[in-house]
């Protein structure tokens, strides 16, 4: 597989896709997902993510995906980092500082959640479970900016509006 990507047709259970589809690699809720065959148990913080495999394997990330500029992912003892290059492009790093995949928050970026991967994801040692773990930390990742971007937004609104309000009363 070079890439995954989301079908968010969707929005409670997106669909991990092996590249464009129509293979499905994956259906992840909001608890739960389904690798495979495979059920996962799914937990979400500020503080990071984590799957608990039905095979006792787990997948940690640790960092706030919304705020983080380097977050550490832990493939049941695989170590993987996720680090912001610039302005929204991030790369997937594997213990050795190798690139194994790259993302974006940019553009369109978060409507389709593409993960690429260096080459072929079994070309840098991905089995299939670790590329759909690797794929939700980066989706969590996009969603977590994409909500922390919202909510500056709307808070700047709401001041300006404050601001304005309070200068129409004074002035």
């Amino acid at each position: 597989m070079h890439y995954t990507s989301w079908d968010r047709s969707n929005r409670e259970e997106p669909v991990l896709l092996h590249e464009a589809g129509p293979q499905v690699l994956g259906t992840f809720g909001a608890a739960q997902a389904v690798v495979g065959e495979q059920a996962w148990d799914l937990e979400v913080s500020a503080q990071g993510a984590q799957a608990q495999l039905a095979d006792s394997r787990r997948f940690t990330l640790t960092g706030n995906p919304g705020r983080s500029k380097r977050l550490q992912a832990s493939l049941d003892g695989r170590d993987f980092a996720f680090v912001l290059e610039e302005s929204g492009n991030w790369i997937v790093e594997d213990a050795a500082g190798k690139k194994v995949a790259q993302f974006t928050t940019k553009n369109r970026g978060v409507r389709q959640a593409i993960v690429e991967f260096e080459g072929q994801a079994t070309e840098v040692g991905l089995s299939v479970e670790e590329a759909a773990g690797l794929s939700w930390f980066a989706r969590l990742i996009m969603d977590g900016r994409t909500r922390a971007a919202s909510s500056a937004s709307i808070l700047t609104l709401v001041l300006a509006s404050l601001v304005a309000l309070v200068a129409i009363f004074v002035g």
